[in-house]
Order: structure tokens, then C-alpha cells, then sequence
């Protein structure tokens, strides 16, 4: 997800000569895989919970900018690119973090950034660190989706013909002169397609993975793919459907593949498989080891029903009450003689409890993002938060909430 890098040789005091202190297992969010990222608790030195998105396509283990007055001094800044939209990162000595009593292997340094506001509004929770490959390539990791838990498995003691098919990992050797960072990936054919090519293995990455720009084009054309409408971007669509695919002889149905393009210049792009995707299996990281075992546990996309009720309940209170909100001029960048609100043109991120709802206008490049939330399903639902992005997805504007 975030392509970074910092200027200090690498550093672990959690690994000795015998690899990093064995962890045992730790909860994840009930609806990771199924409209969230994975997501635990963290505890820093002090004692305070940090919730972290654990994203395998990290490089590095980035910090929300609102934890700098407890980083020190900063050392330098960096940009980072999220898919083409480039935000500007500040570097810290990273600070000790901890998943029970146990310190956590990271590098020396972190980096913070205000993308962590997307990624919490992308999550519908207040996220406050992403857990990068910095840290996870030194464990042996099994995400369990059924079970809602993340466990930490001695590598030396696994069993391989337990955990599905194996798959090769190679580590990406990007970096610059001072660090070199790593992110997962297989050589395999995608979703579609029968050629091979190399997947990054992207647990930030919320569809069931992303295509090349080019390859989304061909296989839209070739009706492989039925592309996801976007009212911005009507010559190239930001996602498109698979009504079902056979991959390494498993069956597989109602996938989504997002548009992987890097920049707005080229057609560079990202081929990745993510985490709706891997929520489909019992998925296992031996990163000590370099390799992934996939056990297929369902052929559709995993889905909590009741969550999934609860939060398209949310989705359409929050809708209607943007639609008087803008009947009555009170709803901030909206005016009353505006384009009509349609559900067409809106795409809501949720959970029961908090809402984002983007909205586009007729005619405007802009996205326009409002948060709405309340404390309890007992509470009325208020705007808490709005603002608008660029088609790059770059914060221009943040509105006053009445």
C-alpha cells in the first residue's frame, strides 16, 4: 500500500539468534475481509492502545501524525505513494510497540503521515498505525477469518500439509542506498488470464486484488470483466467485476478487481491479490521461511450477516439525513440548487456506528466525504466530519461542521 523508504540500517531488538520472541495469537475486527481491514490492538511503551491496520503490501511501519509529540526529534521527511496519490511523511525513531508483553520487531525508524486519516475513514474507526513488512517478515503468521484471530505460529514446528497449497514467496529488494524494504510476492497466474506474472500478496488492499491498468482494459474488452461504473472516470473504470474464475484448480465466485494503476502519467500499475480474497482461506504467512499457504475455506466472498444488515441500515439513515441535510443548505460544499444526491453516485464506507458517505456532483471532479456517527445504535446519527479530495485523492478542502 504505501511505497517508502528510510535512510537507517535496519535494527531488532524483539530477534536473537533464535528469530523473534514467539507470540501466541491476538483478536482481529469481526468484519475484516468483509468491508474492513484487518485490525488489532498495539500497546506503546506507555501503555496506550494503538488500533493497526496489518497490511502485508507496507513496506514500512508508518504512525498517524497525531502521535508525533510522543516521537522525539524528527530525523527528515519522505513522500509516500498510495496508488498514484502522493502524501508528504515525516521520520521519527520509531517508538517501542508491543502486542501483549511482548516487544514487537520493527526497524529503527517510522514514518508518520495524514494518510492515516483515509485509512480510518476507509476502516469506519479511528486507525493509528499501518504494521508493515518491516515487522511481519520476521514472524510466522496465520490469519484465521472463521475464528477472528490472528496467531503467531513457530515456523520450525508447522505443518505444511495441514495449511493448504504452498505458494514460493520472493521479496521485492526496492529501497535505496541506506535500507532496503521487502514486500511479498508469487509468481502465478491472476484471477484472470493464464499468463504468469508476479502478485504482491496486499492484505492493505480491501478488493480481491488489482490488475494493470492495461491487462483491466483488455480483459473489459474482452468481457471477462464487467467494469464498475464511476461517474469521474467513465473511459477507465476504477474497478470491475468476476462473476467467477477457476485458480490453481479451486473455484471461485464474485470477485472484485480494483484498477492497480500507479500514476496518472503511464500505465503502470500493481497486480496484487487482496484481502477479500485471501478472507476465502485459512491463510498462512511463514515469512521466516518465505512462503504462503492457502487451505480454501469458502468459494464466495466471506460476509458477516448481520453485519452486513446492520450496516446497510447505517448506510441509508446516513444517506437520507445528507439528503435533508442539503434540502435545508446545511450540508457543508452542498448548496441547494447543486445536482441532486443520488445513490448512483455514492459510495459508502461503514460500520454500524459510523458512516462515511462519498458523494460526487454532476460535472465536478471532486469527491466529497462526510462522516457521520453516533455513540450507541440508541444515539441520534450527527455529521461529525467533512471534506473534499482531488480525482487523486489529495485532501483540498476541510469544511466547518454546523
Amino acid at each position: 500500500m504505501l511505497l517508502l523508504c528510510s535512510c537507517a540500517t535496519p535494527t531488532n531488538p524483539a530477534v536473537g539468534s533464535s528469530g523473534p520472541s514467539l507470540l501466541a495469537e491476538t483478536v482481529i475486527n469481526k468484519d475484516t475481509g468483509c468491508g474492513s481491514a484487518a485490525i488489532i490492538v498495539l500497546r506503546s511503551e506507555d501503555g496506550r492502545e494503538l488500533p493497526f491496520i496489518v497490511d502485508t503490501g507496507a513496506p514500512m511501519t508508518a504512525l498517524d501524525k497525531s502521535l508525533e509529540p510522543r516521537l522525539g526529534k524528527c530525523l527528515g521527511t519522505h513522500t509516500l505513494d498510495n496508488f498514484g496519490a502522493l502524501y508528504q511523511g515525516s521520520v521519527y525513531a520509531a517508538p517501542e510497540l508491543y502486542l501483549g508483553d511482548t516487544r514487537l520487531a520493527t526497524d529503527v525508524n517510522t514514518i508518520t503521515s495524514d494518510i492515516l486519516q483515509k485509512v480510518s475513514a476507509d476502516a469506519g474507526r479511528p486507525v493509528l498505525g499501518i504494521l508493515g513488512m518491516d515487522c511481519l517478515q520476521h514472524y510466522c503468521i496465520q490469519l484465521d477469518f472463521k475464528a477472528r484471530k490472528m496467531r503467531f505460529l513457530d515456523p520450525g514446528r508447522i505443518e505444511p500439509k495441514r495449511l493448504g497449497k504452498a505458494f514460493p514467496l520472493t521479496f521485492s529488494s526496492e529501497g535505496n542506498d541506506c535500507v532496503e524494504w521487502v514486500r511479498p510476492y508469487i509468481h502465478c497466474s491472476h484471477l484472470v488470464g493464464e499468463e504468469e506474472i508476479d502478485l504482491l500478496i496486499d492484505t492493505g488492499h480491501g478488493d480481491d486484488g488489482a490488475l494493470e491498468p492495461g491487462i483491466l482494459r483488455r480483459e473489459i474488452q474482452a468481457r471477462t470483466l464487467r467494469p464498475v461504473s464511476d461517474p469521474n472516470d467513465a473511459n477507465e473504470p476504477r474497478a470491475a467485476c468476476l462473476a467467477e474464475c477457476v485458480w490453481n484448480g479451486e473455484c471461485y465466485r464474485d470477485l472484485v478487481l480494483a484498477n492497480g494503476r500507479n500514476t496518472k502519467e503511464s500505465d503502470d500499475g500493481e497486480n496484487s491479490l487482496g484481502l477479500r480474497f485471501l478472507a476465502r482461506h485459512l491463510v498462512t504467512f511463514d515469512f521466516p521461511h518465505r512462503m504462503m499457504y492457502l487451505k480454501k475455506t469458502r468459494t464466495g466472498p466471506l460476509v458477516d450477516k448481520r453485519w452486513l444488515a446492520e450496516t446497510k441500515k447505517a448506510g441509508r439513515v446516513a444517506f437520507k439525513l445528507a439528503r435533508k441535510m442539503i434540502k435545508h443548505g446545511q450540508l457543508p460544499g452542498w448548496r441547494k440548487d447543486d445536482p441532486t444526491m443520488s445513490e448512483a453516485m455514492c459510495r459508502l464506507r461503514r460500520n454500524p456506528d459510523r458512516v462515511t458517505l462519498d458523494a460526487h456532483k454532476k460535472g465536478d471532479a471532486s469527491t466529497y466525504h462526510y462522516e457521520f456517527g453516533r455513540p450507541c445504535q440508541d444515539d441520534p446519527w450527527t455529521l461529525q466530519r467533512a471534506w473534499r479530495t482531488d480525482p487523486k485523492d489529495q485532501i483540498v478542502e476541510e469544511y466547518p461542521v454546523p
